[in-house]
């Protein structure tokens, strides 16, 4: 896609256009479908539907991401976020007496 770029005399305005041309920051954006290939490993349509209703926050967890016009774009921070999101909580094993388990009578017999 081709922008045309403002003229110096545009420039002068103090527009949009001005701050933009001195900034040297230039962000990275993924599509949908990029996004599908690297949370989910391909992006076949029912993937792209499971990551859209993420992404509109119709199911848990919610995905970040934005909406570009009508296409849905991520930058790798988004990607990591939700690589984070994805991951399974390690939660630990309760601790537990060694006794909780056994019998009333297995109880018993190990007290006396």
């Amino acid at each position: 896609m081709w922008i045309n770029l403002p003229t110096k005399a545009s420039e002068k305005t103090g527009s949009i256009w001005a701050r933009y041309l001195q900034t040297d920051v230039v962000i990275q954006t993924y599509s949908l479908e990029e996004y599908a290939d690297v949370l989910l490993g391909s992006h076949e349509p029912a993937q792209i539907a499971w990551l859209t209703r993420r992404l509109r926050g119709e199911a848990q967890p919610v995905l970040p991401g934005y909406k570009a016009g009508r296409r849905w774009r991520a930058t790798e921070e988004h990607i990591r976020e939700a690589i984070r999101l994805l991951e399974p909580q390690r939660n630990p094993a309760p601790e537990l007496s060694r006794f909780s388990s056994m019998t009333r009578t297995s109880r018993r017999r190990l007290s006396s």
